[in-house]
């Protein structure tokens, strides 16, 4: 609407000043703009913004660890809390598992003064403009490896940076059977930084309140009874230094509440009733009919 009044005004000029000199409307239109550069401009930029621009230009390429010296490691705090098993395949012993992650580290580079700067004392960045940790689960068996939901970063003024995020992981796991359905199955997943190793880079699991196996939901079939979780290292032929990992292990007992009403109540019965066919007389005339009778249901229920 403004523009439009600006506009109409100075189609609404040009007529008056169409009989003047050039001169004066040269000076005429000096004065207009000495006017209009005289008023209050806003200003609607967020100290946070701001912030965040100047911590950006000062911060270097991404691919570096954020350290000023490069002898320094970098300690990573991991944390994984298993929300759901989403599907357990026995035949192909391979595990699919919803969980949320949290990795907490310090950049050197992403620390500043919140009095000089608005007063913000913390931000939220994505992952994709600082340096991230590439840990990577070794006993990854999905095509598309991990898939991890892209959330924003929280970072302190103090320099660290916290990233929660949930994912959804898929590795392998050996299945015994041979209690079934009264099982208890063992699985295992290592977590590593796959490009730095422990002089780097040292990965460290989270011992407090915020560790605790609490967001479980049972789908039915499987129970979390106990997570442990074991911090490793492993020394490769090619490198000088070891790799530091973490080696999560959980235990699911399968609850058999459904195998015994649908499998071994059912082959209970049956076989009871196989029995009778034995102890009824020829001449009844029920004998080869019950004995049809349990020889089909049998086909029909391994069916």
């Amino acid at each position: 609407m403004a523009v439009l009044l600006k506009k109409s005004a100075f189609k609404s000029m040009q007529k008056p000043l169409a009989g003047l000199p050039t001169y004066a409307i040269l000076l005429w239109i000096l004065l207009e703009q000495l006017f209009n550069c005289g008023e209050a401009v806003p200003d609607t930029e967020c100290p946070d913004k701001v912030l965040w621009k100047n911590l950006l230009t000062t911060y270097g390429p991404i691919s570096l660890r954020p350290v000023r010296n490069h002898t320094h490691t970098t300690t990573v705090s991991f944390r994984m809390l298993i929300s759901q098993i989403v599907e357990f395949d026995e035949r192909l012993q391979q595990i699919k598992i919803s969980c949320w992650l949290k990795q907490q580290w310090f950049d050197e580079f992403l620390t500043w003064n919140p009095a000089f700067n608005g007063n913000v004392s913390q931000l939220y960045v994505p992952q994709t403009d600082v340096w991230v940790p590439d840990i990577t689960l070794y006993d990854n068996i999905d095509d598309h490896f991990e898939h991890v939901k892209d959330i924003l970063l929280w970072i302190s003024h103090t320099g660290l940076v916290t990233w929660y995020t949930p994912a959804i992981l898929k590795s392998s796991c050996k299945v015994q059977v041979k209690n079934f359905p009264f099982d208890i199955q063992y699985c295992e997943m290592t977590f590593a930084s796959w490009s730095y190793d422990s002089s780097e880079l040292n990965i460290v699991y989270t011992n407090d309140s915020d560790a605790t196996q609490n967001v479980f939901h049972s789908n039915g079939v499987w129970l979390l009874e106990k997570v442990h979780v074991k911090r490793k290292e492993y020394k490769f032929a090619c490198c000088e230094h070891p790799w530091a990992y973490l080696v999560y292990s959980f235990e699911m007992k399968r609850s058999p509440s459904f195998y015994i009403s649908n499998i071994i109540v059912p082959c209970i019965l049956l076989s009871f009733m196989t029995m009778l066919v034995f102890t009824l007389p020829p001449r009844s005339g029920e004998k080869i009919q019950l004995g049809m009778t349990n020889l089909l249901a049998l086909l029909l229920f391994n069916n």
